[in-house]
Parts: structure tokens; sequence; C-alpha cells
């Protein structure tokens, strides 16, 4: 097939969800023998390198900067208020708008993938002309929604960040409603996703494909582990920043107090002013920081940790931490678009505070529970979550949308 990629920003190097989620499917795509084509924004700076890395796998590669243009961002947002559409006035641009027409005109496109919800808006340019696949991995609205709900983070920022939520979170349900009709397929990354959308609007026509892990790159070293260590590794947004101040609080000083010397690393990118100067109040915390590779702490930990309270969307870090054959042990919405994954066969789910520390502390006590319940978790990745069998997914995705888009044309002549 010949596919067309909108993207917001190049996916090179993949050290987010999202970027690993589209390298991968591009890159698996195009080794398939598919013609992959890009069009993106430059949200970030990106080498000559990064760039040269993406044109090993796509025929074209076309870039454009984001809007800067004060007026034209005013204009942006005036014109989203009237749609419904201002959570996406940052991308919009003539430039971009341009290079998607010339490229169908240009191109026979067998279909064009957008990539998040943030460029569903240029649905309109090439609806009727071929499929479009609306990739959006989660409902933005439900996101919104599990951040106005979450327990409240008293700071300045985290109380603006409330407000922004609240306020959006209409919007952004209105428009989801009205954008993903104009959709020949949906794409999401777990059934709470579905359900939602559906919920909106009955009739989309949703797939749900989890996320791939690469189990060659992701997996068990046969090696010793460092005793009662603690790792917890994501992206350090405001979201998981609070999830890490909150096991700090909450559930580390019970562990300290049974296992003196337990350490607690807090591994990734995006940490701020408030998480360093929670570590510094509780002796066996350590913030890395963002670093190169985040396999060795992983690795080094008896047991992983993940504290999410969201429910939607698939956590990378925990498939990763999986397919290194750890022991997690999270909430009941770490694992939610986990499919197969049972609570103490291949992770543990802790039902409140008092749990985590004592599942933790049981784990941390009987390395073999630790290690049975790793091998289960790598087991079930290699299952169910390669790359290869995501690929096929998304290719049987593509084709069903061909023949639906084909249908429906048929139909309407």
């Amino acid at each position: 097939m010949k596919i067309l990629f909108l993207l917001t920003e190049l996916p090179y190097p993949a050290y987010n969800g999202v970027r690993i989620k589209t390298f991968n499917l591009i890159k698996g795509l195009s080794e398939r023998g598919h013609e992959i084509h890009v069009i993106s924004y430059l949200l970030n700076n990106i080498s000559r390198s990064d760039i040269e890395i993406m044109q090993k796998y796509c025929a074209s590669v076309q870039l454009y900067p984001l809007p800067s243009n004060r007026r034209q961002l005013v204009t942006n947002i005036l014109h989203g208020f009237g749609s419904n559409d201002v959570i996406n006035f940052r991308f919009k641009s003539k430039e971009f708008m341009s290079a998607i027409n010339c490229s169908v005109r240009d191109h026979s496109f067998d279909l064009v993938h957008f990539d998040l919800i943030s460029l569903t808006h240029y649905a309109s340019l090439v609806q009727t002309k071929v499929p479009i696949i609306a990739s959006i991995n989660d409902s933005y609205s439900l996101w919104l929604k599990n951040q106005i709900f979450r327990p409240p983070y008293l700071t300045l920022d985290a109380l603006s960040e409330r407000a922004y939520y609240t306020l959006t979170f209409p919007l952004a349900r209105r428009f989801e409603e009205k954008i993903l009709s104009k959709f020949t397929k949906i794409h999401v990354v777990s059934k709470i996703d579905r359900e939602y959308l559906r919920n909106l609007n009955n009739k989309l026509d949703i797939s749900v494909i989890p996320n791939g892990v690469d189990t060659d790159y992701y997996r068990p070293q046969n090696l010793p582990t460092q005793e009662n260590r603690i790792c917890f590794v994501a992206t350090m947004n405001s979201e998981n920043m609070q999830n890490a101040i909150w096991f700090i609080r909450k559930v580390f000083p019970a562990v300290k107090k049974q296992l003196p010397n337990a350490k607690f690393y807090i591994v990734g990118r995006g940490q701020t002013r408030d998480l360093l100067k929670e570590a510094l109040r509780e002796p066996g915390v350590i913030v890395t920081g963002p670093v190169k590779d985040v396999r060795p702490y992983i690795h080094d930990s008896s047991v992983v940790i993940d504290p999410t309270t969201k429910t939607c969307g698939i956590l990378n870090h925990v498939l990763h931490s999986m397919a290194m054959g750890k022991a997690i042990v999270g909430t009941s919405q770490s694992f939610l678009g986990v499919e197969g994954a049972i609570s103490e066969k291949h992770m543990i789910i802790a039902k409140n505070n008092s749990d985590f520390a004592t599942d933790l502390i049981y784990l941390l006590r009987h390395p073999s529970e630790a290690k049975k319940i790793g091998e289960n978790a790598r087991l079930l990745i290699e299952t169910s979550y390669k790359w290869p069998a995501i690929i096929s997914k998304y290719e049987k995705m593509y084709i069903d949308g061909r023949n639906k888009f084909a249908h429906d044309r048929e139909t309407r002549m």
C-alpha cells in the first residue's frame, strides 16, 4: 500500500509513548514493502541524522514549522471557538494544508493515516478522496476527564492546569464527537477508550490495537539485581510527577520501615523542582533525570512500580518492564490496556496504599516469587505484543478501511 502519514512531529528519536508507536509502525510497514510518505510539523529541534533515519523508511519526508506568527495563532483560536476546535490551534497552517492537498493530488494514496487528535481537523481536505484513519491512541477528552477528577495536588501550577482541563473538557468532547465521524476508521490502544468514544457516537468504526514492544531490545538480563531496589520509569510529566510524589509520601515510608536499605529510583526526563524537593526529604529516593538508556535501571531493580490513576490508553513503560521480565506492582489502572494480564500471575494490582506497601515488601523479601511473575509477564509480551504481530493488526485495519471506503462510495453512487 501507498500510505500518507500526517504527524505532529517526527517520531525519531523514539523516546516517548507516541513516538515509540509511530516510529515502529512506520519502520515495520516500510520493511513489509509498503510505501510511506510523511508530512510533519517540526515540533522540536531535530538533527539532520534524525531526519536521515526517517528517510530510510519513507519515500518522502516533508517538514513544516509550527505557526509562530501571533496574529495567525489568534485567528486560529478564534476560529477554533466557532468549531469547538480551540484545542488544536497550534497545528493549523496554510503551508501544511497546501502540502496535504498537493500530495493527495500528485499521488494515488491507498489511505491517509492521521496521527493523534491534533491533526484531525484536516480530515475535510481528503475524506471524499481516499480512506482516512484517525490513529488517536486514546481519547483526549477522556484523558482530560481523568485529570479533572484526580485527587488535588495543591500547587499553583497544578491548580492552573486543573482550571485549563475543566474549561477544555467540554470543547474536546464535542470536537471528538463531531470530527471522528468523518473518518473511515478510528484507532485506539485500549477497550476503555473505544467504549468511551462509542458512548459519544455509536456510529464510529473503532479498532483496538495496543502498542508493541521490541522484545530483542527489552529483554531479561541473566545478571543479579540490586537488593531491595524499586524503580519507576516514565516521562515525568505533571501526572507522573504527582504519582511519584504520592508514592514517596504514602507508600515508600512503610517499605523503608520494614526494609531500611530499600532504594527508590525515579527515572525519566521532565522532572520538576517539586519532585526533586520531595525526593530530598525522604532518604533512599534517587531522581536520575533523563538517562541515555533506561534498561540498566529496570534490570537492576528487584521490583518495578506504576502508580498511575488515569483510566485510558496503555502505558509503554509497563510493557517494557514486563518484557524485561520484571514483576510490577501497580494500580488497577496500570494494566487497563494490557489484554490478558492477570493479577498475581503477570503482575500485582494493589488496591490501596497499604496493599501497595505490603505487596512490595512481600516481593522484595521473596525474590523467587518476583522472578516467577516476571517470567510470566515476559511470556505474555512475547505472545501478544511483539511489533510484527501489532503491525499485522494495523495492516488488517487499513485493508478493512479501504474496503469500507470503496463500499460506501459505491453505495453513494
